[in-house]
């Protein structure tokens, strides 16, 4: 008995969406669900959930944009558990715990239920460390009653993430959910940190607007001190400020213009004389795919180390794991270990104008998540290279079925000549990604610097995804 006779009863209790019936859906239609499917998705992100108790402490904020979720509402834990469940079975499964043909139907179809059973058991388990670590208020005072009412809703939203993902799988909507849902929340933060009319009273400034740019202009008509009111505007450290919108539309060119750079390799047909096909191998050969592997391995290891923390206080094994500071307004800030040193930084001004930490640990913790986040991302893109079946290899094998050859190389020049651009590409464009990360989070960056990553990389993947079936539409018209 193979791993599809066992799973197939398993994998038909899940609700899923029906595939098209007709062999392509015209773009009109995938815009519209396309839209459709993140207008829910936006709409849970905005529902509070029933029973919680509020509280300051945040198990992972530093990648809320990260996994598109949206502290205490249905959409808390975003696509998170999906994620990590889709990437582990990856992993286990290029690691040959079990085989998986992706061409034939049958086995596609179990294994992609088998991802969504097991990011609903993913998220059952994050769910129950979210209430009885205490994130939603003390279980004593939730009771038992809405602590499972908590993890039932929790579970709920995970079903319908991987429902509305199933809409883009099926090819009803436009390039990948989980990306867009990122990409989607990216926006949303950048434009309500930009632009939020939202606003604090009673402070030693005077009232205060969320916005950077409504901030701005209050200041600018509505104070007496002009020259104070734009300085504040641009480098207030409690609220965004202008110099983080700024940031933002710096990263966000530099990472279009990354995401263009690729060498074009001349390749023919085998024994039809026609005129060179450029084949371009990306600088990002691996896309995003190195950072959101980092992020699903850091939001695990910092949701287990303040859960540790949490449950024993400071010892050798905290010590080493992480110490956090769960105090009413810091929502679970690492203070020490290594939780602390590998997760990001504020941006460079807060950083070491900061007197609260010495200035060795300042520079310390700076070194640390630097070459963390960048080793990490250059490790995994090499790794996700072997995984994925897009090495030399693989890409000689696709070039032959496609009966193309390198022009002027023969076998195996041309695999020589492959290999060199291949795996440099996807070590070079993992380092890349994570300086970008990096560099996007000591600027201050408005969504993280992960999340402008995937964002800019989705919207530039959707781009061209739009200008194909274009192009496809219209040469269908002339036939």
């Amino acid at each position: 008995m193979t791993w599809v006779d066992i799973a197939k009863p398993l994998v038909k209790i899940f609700p899923e969406v029906a595939k098209p019936i007709a062999p392509t859906v015209p773009l009109r239609e995938r815009v519209f669900w396309s839209i459709v499917a993140l207008l829910i998705y936006l709409v849970a992100s905005q529902i509070p959930l029933y029973g919680i108790r509020p509280t300051n402490t945040d198990l992972f904020p530093y990648l809320r944009v990260m996994f598109a979720s949206n502290r205490g509402t249905l959409m808390e834990l975003g696509i998170g558990p999906t994620m990590t469940a889709g990437l582990i079975l990856q992993f286990l499964t290029s690691a040959g715990f079990f085989r998986y043909n992706e061409n034939d139907p049958t086995e596609r179809a179990v294994y992609q239920g088998l991802q969504k059973l097991f990011g609903i058991v993913m998220t059952l388990v994050q769910a129950m460390i979210y209430v009885f670590s205490g994130s939603y208020g003390p279980v004593a005072d939730l009771g038992l009653f809405h602590a499972l009412i908590i993890i039932l809703q929790l579970v709920a939203a995970s079903v319908l993430v991987s429902l509305l993902d199933d809409i883009f799988q099926k090819g009803w909507g436009i390039g990948q959910g989980q990306s867009l849902f990122i990409a989607t929340n990216t926006c949303e933060a950048i434009i309500s940190r930009a632009f939020s009319f939202k606003y604090e009273d009673g402070t030693e400034r005077g009232r205060e607007f969320h916005g950077a740019f409504i901030a701005l202009f209050h200041g600018l008509f509505f104070k007496d001190d002009k020259l104070l009111a734009v300085r504040e505007a641009f480098l207030r450290n409690h609220l965004p400020n202008i110099l983080n919108i700024v940031a933002t539309v710096i990263i966000f060119f530099t990472v279009i213009f990354v995401q263009g750079l690729q060498c074009k390799i001349a390749v023919s047909r085998k024994n039809i004389k026609t005129a060179p096909i450029p084949y371009p191998i990306k600088l990002l050969y691996t896309s995003n795919t190195p950072v959101m592997l980092q992020s699903a391995l850091t939001s695990n290891f910092f949701m287990i180390s303040q859960l540790v923390f949490k449950k024993v206080g400071t010892n050798i094994i905290t010590r080493i794991l992480g110490t956090w500071d769960l105090t009413s307004g810091k929502q679970g800030a690492p203070e020490g270990g290594l939780a602390f040193y590998i997760s990001p930084p504020t941006h460079l001004i807060q950083l070491f104008t900061d007197g609260s930490v010495p200035i060795y640990k300042v520079i310390i913790r700076l070194v640390g998540y630097s070459a963390f986040t960048i080793g990490t991302c250059g490790a995994f893109s090499y790794l996700w290279m072997k995984l994925s079946h897009i090495t030399t290899k693989d890409v000689y094998a696709k070039l032959q079925h496609q009966q193309l050859h390198l022009k002027g190389y023969r076998d195996e020049a041309a695999k020589k000549f492959l290999n060199r651009y291949i795996p440099t590409s996807a070590v070079v464009g993992g380092l890349v990604v994570g300086g970008l990360t990096v560099f996007s989070e000591l600027l201050g960056a408005v969504g993280s610097g992960t999340g402008i990553l995937l964002a800019v990389g989705t919207l530039y993947t959707l781009y061209e995804e739009i200008t194909k079936q274009q192009k496809e539409d219209q040469e269908k018209k002339f036939h």
